[in-house]
């Protein structure tokens, strides 16, 4: 079979005029016949064969409509094959990187509790060996900055500026985040929040500087 020259739509307005060019052509034929039937010398060879070739053509059309609109079906269907295989080799991509992102996910989760599990043994660590002036300064305001409560809220504010989103900013914040325990003031740019590690070395000057460290004993002769 030939490849087809011309799209369905274009075979099917060429058959719908050559519908009308045959019409056409009878009609013309009719015309001359009722002529003939007054003139029997008039010819209507010309008449009579341009309503048979008006007709093959439409009878050419007709079948060669059906062989272009399977032709268009199968490049179509061909098309949705690959558009198809190609959706599930992304979905497939996309369904494998979120399985990896989740254990990335649990493995850095682990590494947070595991860090703030030793965040706190070393504020236990701290707080046993803090001076009477230390421990009593502010009215133990400062100490109290070590306590378990006070770091889990200082960890909470790090992961609202790492993790929370700006209050307009489209997407999802990460999980454990909490938007309500933000000031106002810091909604609309969470990264400003004061840095963990910043606010802990603060907190270890502070207290450093309340009681300076004793002078080194002196060496005996």
């Amino acid at each position: 079979m030939s490849t087809p020259t011309h799209t369905a739509v274009e075979a099917r307005a060429l058959l719908e005029q050559a519908e009308r060019d045959h019409l056409a052509a009878a009609a013309v034929y009719g015309e001359a016949l009722l002529v003939k039937q007054v003139m029997p010398e008039r010819d209507v060879t010309f008449e009579r064969d341009a309503v048979a070739s008006a007709l093959e053509r439409v009878e050419a059309l007709k079948v060669l409509l059906p062989l272009i609109e399977q032709a268009e079906e199968a490049q179509l269907a061909q098309a949705r094959a690959k558009l198809d295989a190609d959706r599930d080799r992304k979905l497939r991509k996309s369904l494998a990187e979120l399985h990896k992102q989740s254990l990335h996910l649990t493995a850095a989760y682990s590494n947070v509790v595991g860090s703030f599990n030793r965040m706190m043994r070393a504020a236990e660590d701290a707080t046993f060996f803090l001076s009477p002036k230390q421990r009593d300064y502010a009215s133990g305001g400062l100490a109290a900055r070590l306590s378990a409560p006070a770091l889990k809220a200082a960890a909470e504010v790090e992961i609202n500026r790492l993790g929370l989103l700006p209050s307009l900013a489209e997407g999802t914040s990460a999980p454990g985040t909490t938007p309500a325990s933000v000031p106002l003031n810091f909604r609309s740019a969470p990264r400003r929040l004061p840095e963990l590690a910043t606010e802990m070395k603060s907190l270890s000057s502070a207290l450093l500087n309340i009681s300076p460290p004793p002078p080194a004993p002196e060496e005996t002769v």
